[in-house]
C-alpha cells in the first residue's frame, strides 16, 4: 500500500522504517496490447463477390455462377450450363458483355433459322464470322444466314436485328478490337458499337438492336445497354 507523504525504506522482511517526507507515487500497468479496428473499416453492410478466371476469353470478366439473373424488363432466373459444340475453324462465338446479359450468346430466336436475333443459353450459341462487312452466321446444314437491321421506324433510336438468308446492303459490320460495330448508313455517323437486349417477348432470349444514341443514356424502358464481343474458347462458357 503507497501513503502519501512518507517516504518507506525497505531492508528486508523483518525490517523497514518509514520517515515522513514526500512519497514518489508509483504505478505498474501490465504491457497487454489492445487493438482497435479504424473506423474506415467498418461497415454496417458487407457484400461478398466470388469470381473466377476464363483463359482465352478477350474479356476478363466472369462468374463462378451458372445461373443468370436478368434485370431488363421482368427479372427471370435461368439455371444455363456451358454448351458442348466445339468451335469450327476460323468461326467465333458473339456474345454480350455487359449485366445483366453477361455472357449471353448470340443466336437466331428460332434456332438455325431465319428471322429475330436474339442473345440467349450459351448453349445453343450460333457460330459466326465478320467476312467483307458481312456478320455471318454458319449453320450445321452448312447454310449460311447474314445480320441485318430492320428499317428505322420513326421516332425511334434503335434498329432491330434479324437474320436473312441473304447478304445485307444496307448494314456494314466490322470488328473493333474484339468489339463488334454496325454502321447503317442514314442512320449512324460512325460505326457504333453500343447495343439493346430488349425483352420484347422473353427475358431469357432477349431481342437485340444497334442502338443509335450513347451508351447507357436514355434507355428505353425494358432494354438493358450491351456491348457484343468475339469469343474464341473451344466451346460457350457462362
Amino acid at each position: 500500500m503507497l501513503t502519501r507523504g512518507v517516504a518507506c525504506t525497505y531492508s528486508n522482511p523483518y525490517y523497514s522504517q518509514c520517515l515522513p517526507g514526500t512519497a514518489k507515487v508509483t504505478s505498474t500497468s501490465s504491457s497487454v496490447p489492445v487493438t482497435s479496428t479504424p473506423l474506415s473499416y467498418i461497415s454496417s453492410t458487407t457484400s461478398t463477390s466470388s469470381k473466377a478466371s476464363i483463359t482465352s476469353d478477350p474479356d476478363t470478366r466472369s462468374t463462378t455462377s451458372t445461373t443468370r439473373t436478368s434485370s431488363s424488363g421482368p427479372t427471370s432466373t435461368v439455371p444455363w450450363a456451358a454448351g458442348t459444340a466445339t468451335l469450327l475453324p476460323n468461326q467465333l462465338w458473339i456474345r454480350a458483355d455487359e449485366d445483366p446479359e453477361f455472357h449471353f450468346y448470340l443466336q437466331s430466336k428460332v434456332l438455325n433459322s431465319p428471322g429475330d436475333a436474339v442473345i440467349s443459353n450459351p448453349a445453343t450459341a450460333s457460330q459466326n464470322q465478320i467476312v467483307s462487312g458481312q456478320l455471318i452466321q454458319y449453320l450445321p446444314s452448312g447454310g449460311e444466314l447474314y445480320l441485318g437491321v430492320y428499317p428505322n421506324v420513326t421516332g425511334t433510336t434503335r434498329l432491330k436485328l434479324f437474320w436473312a438468308t441473304a447478304p445485307q446492303t444496307n448494314v456494314t459490320w466490322a470488328f473493333q478490337g474484339d468489339g463488334v460495330e454496325g454502321n447503317v448508313p442514314g442512320f449512324t455517323t460512325a460505326a457504333t458499337g453500343n447495343f439493346l437486349a430488349c425483352t420484347d417477348t422473353s427475358t431469357t432470349a432477349p431481342n437485340i438492336y444497334l442502338d443509335l444514341g450513347a451508351f447507357d443514356y436514355l434507355t428505353p424502358a425494358g432494354c438493358a445497354s450491351e456491348t457484343l464481343n468475339y469469343y474464341n474458347g473451344a466451346t460457350t462458357v457462362t
